[in-house]
């Protein structure tokens, strides 16, 4: 029985798995952007944010409370099912209710973070963009080390 094939297979994958990573990584490392130039701003339209909150709001109490049902026999018959299975759920339907309160805090939260951040990242990318043209006066009215009196 020979072991030392399969151990130089691990070897071999590892080292060509580490290989790959290594590249990936030195390609990723060729792409990032300079500190001075900011990452574009999302686009679209951060009151979504807010209207997916409220969405999540509205579909906060609707977890235990009974469907519509239509004025049929069947209807009838579903309404007695679901009032049973909502009798012997008392106990899990409290925890569900407080998750989806918490889900929907944790929503409402996000989404205000979110917009601040949004609106954080314009001032800042207008600040760094006057900052430029600042910068590009400043060269205009300075002489450079090559220039001489």
């Amino acid at each position: 029985m020979d072991t030392a094939q399969p151990s130089q297979d691990i070897h071999r994958v590892a080292w060509e798995s580490r290989r790959r990573i290594r590249e990936q990584l030195a390609k990723e490392r060729q792409g990032q952007e300079t500190i001075l130039s900011p990452a574009p701003l999302p686009e679209g339209d951060p009151l979504r944010l807010s209207e997916c909150a409220v969405r999540v709001r509205m579909a906060e109490g609707l977890a235990g409370g009974l469907p519509p049902q239509p004025p049929t026999l069947r209807g009838f018959l579903g309404g007695l099912v679901v009032r049973l299975v909502r009798r012997a759920l008392f106990w899990y339907t409290p925890r569900i209710l407080k998750f989806q309160n918490v889900v929907t805090r944790a929503v409402e939260d996000q989404s205000s973070a979110i917009e601040d951040l949004i609106r954080s990242q314009r001032a800042l990318s207008q600040r760094v963009e006057q900052l430029k043209l600042d910068l590009a006066a400043l060269k205009e009215r300075v002489p450079g080390p090559d220039s001489r009196p």
